[in-house]
């Protein structure tokens, strides 16, 4: 149940970071920046839903979500307070289907993965 519950909240952080960025007042001056990081994330969200769901012909193995889930923090911290942003890094995350929601939700029945 632990391991359960930790992977739930690392896979919540980016998450949390996001949604406390788009209720802040702060902006930060590399929103810019954040904002290029997120799109970037988006599109190797969708390139992975669109490999997963549409094409289904998975490849081996792609560090396109580690990547993706890496450029979602890096757009939260850069462009914190910019609520765009933060929308569009929440929406690239739920749709990365490699990333660490999907992979819990697909490997939450697995009793040797949680043990």
């Amino acid at each position: 149940m632990a391991r359960r519950t930790g992977a739930i909240l690392v896979a919540a952080l980016p998450v949390a970071l996001h949604v406390a960025s788009a209720m802040s007042s702060r902006r930060s001056s590399l929103v810019l920046v954040g904002e290029t990081l997120a799109m970037i994330a988006m599109t190797l969200g969708a390139l992975d839903f669109y490999v997963s769901f549409l094409r289904k012909k998975t490849p081996r193995v792609s560090p396109a979500p580690l990547v993706g889930a890496v450029l979602v923090l890096a757009a939260g911290g850069l462009a914190f307070g910019d609520r765009p942003t933060a929308i569009f890094a929440i929406f690239a995350y739920a749709i990365d289907t490699g990333g660490p929601p999907w992979f819990i939700a697909a490997t939450w029945r697995d009793r040797s993965m949680w043990g």
